[in-house]
């Protein structure tokens, strides 16, 4: 059933109003608006001139009741993000723009929907699910989402002055524990780490893990941090991870770019002592977090993964042969973490684009990965792979790659000449 349209009275604050509506759509069976359960929170809380009482709070746009909204202060970058508890799969995500208290539109251009389990950076460093241009008045749009997975639907407007108003979100999806297939990220691909029982500084360390492994330790949560500790010898103190605080931006990073918010620290800390204290060493005894100088030297872990750039020119035929004969095949990005995982491999690519193990069969008209592996996870750049592709009276297939800068994936024909990524 459709909601009611929104009543909306008069007020002295001028601004438009946004009516919004997720409506996240699966396969499977629905499990109702899951919005509902979950917890909402945003960037600041506007309070009516004329009524003390009336805080536009996160939660009014979760509520049930369309005539209540949540609003954020005029401000830089305003957000507003339900915590749905568990992970879930967004296919398509629906937005309705209304008529404004004061007869206006919000057109919300620029606005951005980001589905993840990150909340780095208040969670706009998630997938990204569509960019809004532009929301013709009294319309409502639906923006496909590719079945992406994550704990976090969160909206946000970049640029100065603006003010984020939403009157409902409601969330419709599936849980992911009860999908089919190897989709969930919190069990594909783990990391593999190993100790390194050399006394380097932090960037010694990384130069090590990158030449003889992949990269200093990247920890993506509990299970991974009780991995690593089992693979230190018993003797050491204290040893580097691969998390150090980026002087520029103020905010601590992982050596191989990964996203993951997961952070161990000790009771205190980070504290910055001496404030030349900008990387993170593990300790042995507690497992907790510590931030060190970078040039001590002591002991550090490295990971490994299964991806491998390949840093030659070749059609997608050509690598797949390439990756076949040399490793396993050519990469299938079955979850989150995977794709994290090419993100860091792809940005170091020399072409744009970088070939990816999915292909498109015209004769059943879906897309594939080549492996064998489910389809069960997408971030598609918007226009590609959602119509079926032009097959008639040519013989070039086409297949899928991702982008070197925005890592979206984009259909490409398999005749260009790529970098490519091997599973290994």
């Amino acid at each position: 059933m459709d909601p009611p349209a929104p009543t909306l009275q008069k007020s002295l604050y001028l601004w438009s109003v946004v009516g919004v509506v997720l409506l996240v759509q699966v396969g499977g069976d629905l499990t109702g608006n899951v919005a509902r359960n979950g917890t909402a929170t945003q960037s600041s809380e506007y309070l009516d001139d004329d009524d003390d009482n009336n805080i536009r709070k996160a939660s009014n746009a979760i509520d049930g009741n369309y005539q209540s909204c949540s609003s954020t202060k005029k401000e830089i970058n305003p957000w507003w993000r339900v915590d749905l508890l568990k992970w879930y799969r967004v296919s398509s995500v629906s937005i309705n723009v209304n008529s404004g208290e004061d007869g206006t539109f919000n057109m919300i251009d620029g606005a951005e929907i980001r589905i993840g389990n990150s909340l780095e950076n208040n969670a706009t460093n998630n997938p990204r699910c569509v960019f809004i241009s532009r929301i013709p008045e009294g319309m409502t749009q639906t923006f496909p989402c590719y079945e992406m997975q994550g704990q976090y639907v969160s909206i946000h407007i970049p640029g100065e002055n603006k003010i984020l108003r939403l009157c409902e979100v409601e969330v419709y999806g599936i849980l992911n524990d009860s999908l089919t297939g190897n989709c969930s990220s919190t069990t594909s691909l783990p990391h593999e780490y190993h100790f390194v029982d050399q006394n380097k500084t932090w960037t010694e360390a990384q130069s090590y893990c990158r030449q003889k492994y992949t990269d200093l330790a990247t920890i993506d949560n509990t299970e991974d941090m009780n991995r690593l500790m089992e693979t230190g010898n018993s003797g050491f103190k204290t040893a580097w991870g691969g998390l150090k605080k980026n002087k520029t931006q103020g905010k601590w990073q992982w050596s191989d770019q990964s996203s993951c918010s997961f952070r161990n620290w000790y009771v205190g800390q980070p504290d910055n002592q001496n404030e030349n204290q900008e990387c993170v060493e593990i300790q042995n005894e507690t497992s907790f977090w510590d931030d060190m100088n970078c040039e001590e030297k002591i002991p550090f872990f490295c990971h490994h993964d299964h991806l491998i750039l390949i840093d030659e020119n070749k059609t997608w035929w050509e690598a797949r042969s390439y990756c076949r004969q040399n490793h396993k095949d050519l990469v299938s990005v079955t979850s989150e973490k995977v794709q994290r995982w090419v993100e860091a491999k792809a940005k170091r690519a020399s072409t744009p684009h970088v070939w990816l193990g999915l292909r498109y069969t015209c004769t059943l008209n879906i897309w594939f990965w080549v492996s064998g592996d489910p389809t069960c996870y997408h971030n598609w750049a918007p226009g590609n792979g959602t119509f079926a592709e032009e097959c008639g009276g040519t013989r070039v297939g086409r297949t899928g790659a991702v982008q070197r800068g925005l890592h979206q994936w984009v259909s490409l024909p398999d005749t260009e000449q790529l970098n490519f990524i091997c599973s290994v």
